[in-house]
């Protein structure tokens, strides 16, 4: 992750933690910025602060590590970054997954008979009973009891409950598949800062937007 120090760092520090294992940090795209130390104490003016890429890992220690990290610093560079992902991977995943089933369960909006604009929820048993009243139309019924988000029950026209369905299906279909392609992206990112760009709403890469929409057209009879 990136870090700011008050000198330049070096690209590797070794610690050892006890007589069996020691943290290694490693450290990339050094930078400098300029700040304004103020008018008063020893930092009078401007001071230079340095920024760099850090990751840290913990490994079994023994002599002569650190010349070893310095000789093969890309490798350990890559072992690093691939254990920060590792260690961030699964919190990343959870939130992606309670979002979307946040999102599906939030619902849809329909234009009902008469034009009026209407909010349905799709809990579970929100699924199951508008499940029922498709089916029901499906199998030649006029209308079908059902309700909208805080209204009373009615009498739904089986055009209305075709609408509901369908807007439902759509709704749930889109969800669960940028769910899908969000979690790819997140399984296939080599570092914790392009993880923390990762989150329910975010553009998806070209190639997986461009597949998303070749499975929602597909899906959808385009």
């Amino acid at each position: 992750m990136r870090r700011e120090y008050a000198q330049e760092p070096p690209i590797v520090s070794v610690v050892q933690l006890n007589p069996a294992e020691c943290e290694i940090m490693l450290r990339e795209n050094v930078t400098t910025e300029k700040r304004d130390g103020g008018d008063m104490g020893p930092e009078v003016g401007q001071i230079t602060a340095y920024l760099a890429d850090e990751y840290t890992i913990i490994v079994p220690w023994r002599e002569g590590i650190e010349e070893a990290v310095k000789a093969n610093f890309s490798e350990w560079l890559t072992i690093a970054r691939k254990r920060e992902v590792d260690a961030l991977l699964p919190a990343k995943l959870s939130e992606i997954t309670a979002a979307c089933h946040a999102a599906i369960v939030n619902g849809c909006t329909v234009t009902v008979t008469g034009g009026s604009n209407e909010h349905f929820s799709l809990e579970e048993t929100d699924q199951i009973n508008l499940n029922a009243a498709y089916s029901a139309v499906e199998q030649g019924a006029d209308g079908y009891p059902y309700h909208a988000d805080g209204q009373l029950c009615r009498i739904y026209p089986a055009a209305d409950i075709n609408a509901i369905a369908a807007a439902a299906t759509a709704h749930k279909l889109y969800h669960t598949t940028y769910c899908n392609h969000l979690l790819m992206w997140a399984r296939r990112t080599t570092s914790a800062d392009e993880l923390t760009t990762i989150f329910y709403g975010a553009t998806l890469p070209e190639d997986l937007a461009a597949n998303m929409a070749q499975v929602i057209a597909d899906a959808s009879g385009n």
